[in-house]
């Protein structure tokens, strides 16, 4: 009887609670990534529709951070799971990180650690950078260079197809 009664005192700490974290997501390196897509599951905690809750991908910011703010409605019909699953992507590297509801640091971090900032320049035949340029790298693109002929990106380790265009002229490898 004491197990069953120190569960649902766990239970019950997190019965309509209000959640607010930052994902930080850093390269191998510990340097934030931009561009990430992150997803937030858990508990809503509403006794009608679905029971979980996935919030749409969001992308981090220059810092490598999304700030959440999450509710439970709360519910006495059923358990709640108290468990907050985060997923963090990029390039085809994904990470993800379980915490507890208001149990945390104020900030999680994840860490790709097959992922690494890329720059890709192209240049015309005087080796001026080209502006608005078209890259395609693999499963990201495409993108557009800035005014200097560079586009910036991060890409998992390994071998990677390229194709970058302008007007009528184009390359890859």
């Amino acid at each position: 009887i004491l197990v069953l009664l120190q569960i649902s005192m766990v239970y019950a700490a997190c019965i309509g609670y209000t959640d607010t974290f930052d994902v930080r997501v850093l390269d191998a390196k510990n340097r934030p990534i931009s561009g990430a897509d992150v997803q937030v599951k858990f508990d809503r905690g509403a006794s009608f529709g679905e029971q979980y809750f996935v919030t749409a991908p969001e992308k981090t910011n220059a810092q490598g951070i999304v700030h959440y703010s999450i509710l439970n409605q709360g519910t006495n019909t059923r358990v709640i799971d108290c468990k907050i699953v985060i997923n963090a992507t990029i390039s085809g590297s994904t990470k993800s990180s379980t915490v507890i509801a208001e149990q945390h640091s104020k900030i999680v971090d994840l860490v790709l650690t097959d992922v690494y900032p890329v720059r890709f320049f192209v240049r015309d035949q005087f080796k001026v950078g080209i502006g608005n340029a078209t890259v395609m790298v693999d499963s990201w693109g495409p993108g557009s260079t800035d005014n200097q002929g560079m586009l910036r990106g991060y890409l998992k380790t390994g071998q990677h197809e390229y194709f970058a265009s302008y007007l009528d002229a184009s390359a890859s490898g």
